[in-house]
């Protein structure tokens, strides 16, 4: 196969966005890469062009009625005075898991002539539906004033300059002297590397991450998966249209680092060909979680005093320290109260932890820390989330691709019960070793107090704590639960006792 930038010797169109080779080839205003913000991408990454500029802002914060033109990319200059009569293929989709184009939005792609005039070669308006697939469109250009030595493309949006709203996923561009060609690609890769929020579903190795292959199925390729240079796996396969899933084990994982993965496909030896592509992974090891930059909607319930939460699950018992949300950028939000809670999902209703803060973030959006501030063991699931103030939905970012087993879910009068739209919100907790109730991070942990006992006597509960009562050994070890006010042990050592409000005490039993 032979593709036109190898012809001109110049970096051309014919290479997907995520291809290093292509993205200095584009010059990008306001439009960004993304990953996973579209619906069945044919390649890992695809163009956005909403209303936000080049820093996630608005074009304007003011009037959130007003449409204008929005994000625009333009590509470097193409020789086509040799070529003759070209054909441009792209692919787009309206919408993708994020806010779509209404009718009066529109996506425009034009063409730059010999006089440096640009005209429109197709436009598409929006529909107010979010689409699920991408769009074909193959253009024949053949008059004499596109075919000049410094041809160029350009797309545009035109919608709502408010922020990320009126969203157009443009999945290829692509310019030959014959029709689109047809190769294998990467359709999806894992977006995420951690056993919270993998990419693996039932049936799946919950030790391994999913990248999924497509192909024509009679094209037999090579897959080879590099991590830091390394090389950790490596395939023959013929991947069928259809995408096909490829279980990669990634065992260094286990380390907090920064990874680079690079992503390597093979098709015909003879002529060396191949698509390649990067990721960048950051791994904190005490930190669980989504964060990939990629903020695709906001949300919230329309009623207070009602509680929503996300499910972590914990193998061992550890130390809740912070919560990390990452709300969405609504002018409005900055000041809102709510309530944010932790709960033990197997309990009911009843919160360990319950605090009254308030949105630090404006309209910008972003991250937002709080600090845990009372020894909180945790173990198994647990929900953490938020009860709102007032009616008004509680813009937390949310990411639709995020599949699998129930990940949010929402109080009702009979318990939790999962939320009605999948996906899950941008939550991360960070998570410190229940090795020592005395220090955490090498600061000293104050308001705890230290009841002293002897091995096979009652011990009695402070009457600061409530019933049932958990113990914990210093190797986060879950020793029993209580409901009434004492226990007796049968072995000495320090302990922490801890209840469902988030208050503890430390045990000294002596032999």
């Amino acid at each position: 196969m032979s593709l036109l930038w190898i012809a001109w010797g110049q970096v051309a169109l014919s290479l997907p966005w995520g291809e290093p080779r292509a993205r200095g080839f584009w010059q990008f205003y306001g439009a960004e890469l993304r990953k996973t913000s579209a619906y069945n991408a044919p390649h890992a990454y695809t163009l956005l062009l909403n209303g936000a500029n080049q820093f996630g802002l608005p074009y304007q914060t003011d009037n959130p009625r007003l449409s204008d033109w929005g994000d625009s990319a333009v590509c470097g200059c193409i020789r086509l005075d040799s070529i003759g009569p070209v054909f441009i293929s792209f692919a787009y989709q309206a919408g993708g898991r994020m806010e779509p184009p209404e009718a009066d939005d529109t996506l425009t792609l034009w063409g730059q002539n010999a006089a440096g005039e640009w005209r429109p070669l197709w436009q598409m308006q929006g529909t107010g539906l979010a689409e699920t697939t991408f769009t074909a469109v193959t253009l024949f250009l053949s008059d004499a004033q596109w075919l000049h030595p410094c041809f160029r493309l350009k797309w545009t949006s035109w919608g709502s300059t408010y922020g990320a709203y009126d969203n157009w996923h443009i999945a290829y561009t692509l310019i030959r002297p014959d029709s689109l060609p047809r190769y294998p690609a990467w359709k999806a890769l894992p977006r995420t590397y951690d056993k919270v929020y993998g990419t693996w579903g039932i049936g799946y190795d919950p030790d391994s991450v999913y990248a999924f292959l497509s192909g024509d199925g009679n094209t037999e390729v090579e897959v080879q998966v590099f991590v830091n240079q390394q090389r950790i796996f490596y395939q023959r396969r013929f991947p069928s249209p259809s995408g096909d899933p490829v279980p990669i084990k990634l065992p260094m994982f286990g380390v907090p680092d920064t990874y680079r993965v690079e992503w390597l496909l093979s098709w015909d030896s003879l002529s060396s060909e191949s698509l390649r592509l990067e990721d960048v992974v950051v791994l904190d090891g005490h930190t669980w979680g989504y964060d990939d930059g990629e903020m695709e909607a906001g949300y919230g319930l329309r009623q207070p005093n009602r509680g929503f939460c996300q499910v972590f699950r914990i193998d061992t018992a550890q130390r809740l320290a912070r919560v990390g949300v990452r709300f969405f950028p609504v002018p409005t939000q900055y000041g809102k109260p709510f309530q944010l809670g932790v709960w033990d999902m197997q309990a009911g209703l009843q919160p360990l932890y319950l605090k009254f803060e308030r949105i630090q973030i404006d309209s910008v959006g972003g991250w937002q820390w709080f600090e845990i501030d009372t020894p909180l063991i945790v173990q198994g699931e647990i929900g953490v989330g938020f009860i709102q103030a007032d009616h008004q939905p509680l813009g937390v970012g949310w990411d639709a691709s995020c599949g699998g087993v129930d990940r949010v879910r929402v109080e009702t009068p009979s318990g939790w019960v999962p939320s009605q739209i999948e996906g899950c919100m941008m939550l991360r907790i960070q998570l410190q070793p229940a090795l020592s109730a005395l220090e955490f991070s090498g600061r000293r942990v104050t308001g705890t107090s230290t009841i002293h006992g002897r091995v096979g006597e009652p011990i009695a509960f402070p009457s600061s704590l409530s019933l049932p009562v958990r113990v914990w050994s210093m190797d986060g070890r879950l020793v029993g639960i209580y409901t009434v006010g004492e226990a007796t042990f049968v072995q000495s050592g320090l302990y922490v006792a801890t209840d469902a409000r988030g208050h503890s005490c430390r045990l000294l039993i002596v032999p």
